[in-house]
């Protein structure tokens, strides 16, 4: 590998014409470095969506003008916390650049902290668990090893589990668009224990959670009881990453309706339902260390971890 002299890279926003180009820089160091998720131009216009560009996000150009490295964070200020996620990477052909991209990143997101107004406030970047010189860039900036996720996954051609019973007072239905503001708030309470959650508000939940072109609500399902609900599970089919793949993106309960089986009762739903529109395979992620032992139930479902991730917080910040 070589790197270029600084005084041949140009740094400057990123806007949405560059999206061809952070894909191709996206392949190259998925060839090198095999990524959890490398993303496709659809991904990238949709994660580009939820920046302010001018503010949020830099590229980095090298001497014939094809896109080196980029950076960025994710700032939320909410009422339980304030958390700036970082991202970045550089062309394979340009490791030095790993290195000012971080603190290009860490000092962005050290301004979004400053400007939050809830004093909880988290710096936050994911390392997939076999970069091992990526890890050691990171820690040796500040960061440490906070928390275990994996990815899980199962075949859909295989014998599938059995559906499990409804709880008495409980009526399951198809996700509706009418039903999305009701989900948001279980989801909500369902995370609010969890490690690293922050509540989602309307707008985020809309652009991020429902306004993808991956959701499939022909998938996806959602437990009513009286009126209102109670437990939800989200799936998401990703034609640019694996067309046959459902993702089980998003999974919550009730802290009152917990340890029912609800969680278990909805995945296979959406299993089913999968197999029977022709999907193949399934996938999720999850904390390994989530207090709720997920990993257990998801293996319980026929789940296996296939690969992990590291979550870094600033300074050990919990």
């Amino acid at each position: 590998m070589s790197d270029s002299p600084a005084s041949d890279l140009t740094w400057r926003p990123i806007t949405s014409t560059d999206i061809p180009a952070v894909v191709t820089l996206a392949a190259a160091v998925d060839a090198a470095e095999s990524l959890d998720f490398a993303g496709g131009p659809e991904f990238w216009k949709w994660w580009l969506d939820q920046h302010d560009l001018a503010a949020d996000v830099i590229g980095v150009e090298d001497a014939s003008g094809a896109l080196a490295g980029i950076a960025g964070t994710f700032g939320s200020d909410t009422e339980a916390g304030a958390r700036s996620i970082l991202w970045f990477d550089a062309h394979p052909d340009h490791p030095g650049l790993q290195e000012p991209l971080l603190q290009w990143a860490a000092e962005r997101g050290r301004a979004q902290l400053d400007a939050a107004s809830h004093p909880g406030k988290v710096m936050r970047l994911h390392v997939e668990e076999h970069r091992t010189a990526r890890r050691r860039l990171v820690e040796a900036h500040g960061f440490t090893a906070a928390r275990t996720f994996v990815e899980m996954e199962r075949s859909l051609t295989d014998d599938l589990p059995d559906e499990r019973p409804v709880p008495a007072g409980v009526e399951v239905v198809p996700w509706t668009a009418d039903l999305d503001e009701e989900a948001r708030l279980a989801s909500n309470a369902a995370f609010a224990d969890h490690w690293g959650s922050l509540p989602i508000d309307p707008e985020d939940w809309t652009s991020m959670v429902m306004d993808e072109e991956t959701v499939r609500r022909d998938l996806s399902f959602v437990a009513k009881s009286g009126g209102d609900a109670v437990a939800l599970c989200l799936a998401e089919v990703d034609p640019e990453e694996d067309p046959d793949r459902v993702w089980i993106q998003r999974v919550g309960v009730r802290p009152e309706w917990q340890r029912q089986g609800l969680a278990s009762m909805l995945i296979v739903r959406s299993l089913r339902a999968a197999a029977a529109a022709g999907l193949t395979s399934t996938a999720l992620d999850v904390d390994e260390e989530s207090a709720f032992d997920a990993t257990a139930i998801y293996a319980g479902l026929g789940y296996r971890v296939t690969k992990r991730s590291v979550a870094y917080l600033l300074d050990g910040a919990a």
